[in-house]
């Protein structure tokens, strides 16, 4: 009898295994993506695919849910202009490694899209979400480090998923620019979209 469950049961979990093998690869194709992404908020082991890193297709966006910065530490924020009309970026203040701005988003959506920008390796913009208020836990949700020489395109947008924050109430934002060559693009003050 145990044999005969042994055999049974055998073929039940490979099926499976290439089941959650094939979800990993392309969750939308079976029309699961967001429960797909929803077990990752669990801290359960899903797929190979990082939440930090997702580049997507260039071109600036022009609405954006109400926010505003709360926050710029060490010292205030580096605002400077930019050729593209409506635009202008946020850059780390001269003299220091690396700045932190505080941004409360009342988001609705699955995700919010903004136009991080880096050369060198020495460079990055980090996102995460702060649980708790601005002392709280942050939670990483997207990363962005430049390349030796290169710098990442212009308008090329990034998102930054929200499927695991409470968005019912406004969301903490805490952007990190680390490096001389880290910007955040903003409309009107407006850095998420």
């Amino acid at each position: 009898m145990r044999t005969f469950w042994k055999y049974a049961l055998f073929p039940l979990l490979i099926n499976a295994a290439l089941l959650i093998h094939l979800m990993g690869r392309d969750p939308a194709w079976w029309g699961l993506r967001s429960h797909y992404q929803r077990l990752g908020c669990l801290g359960l082991p899903v797929g190979g695919q990082s939440a930090l890193v997702q580049g997507l297709d260039q071109g600036f966006l022009q609405g954006a849910p109400p926010q505003r910065l709360l926050s710029v530490s060490p010292g205030g924020p580096r605002l400077e202009s930019t050729d593209t009309p409506g635009w202008s970026l946020y850059t780390v203040a001269e003299g220091m490694a690396s700045q932190t701005f505080i941004f409360e988003v009342q988001a609705s959506g699955e995700s919010l899209t903004f136009f991080p920008r880096v050369s060198g390796a020495d460079s990055s913009v980090e996102v995460a979400a702060l649980k708790g208020g601005e002392k709280g836990k942050a939670v990483p949700l997207a990363r962005l480090a430049g390349k030796a020489g290169e710098w990442s395109p212009i308008s090329a947008r990034w998102s930054v998923p929200l499927l695991c924050l409470d968005r019912d109430k406004p969301i903490m934002l805490r952007v990190t620019l680390t490096g001389p060559w880290a910007q955040l693009w903003v409309r009107d003050g407006m850095a998420f979209f």
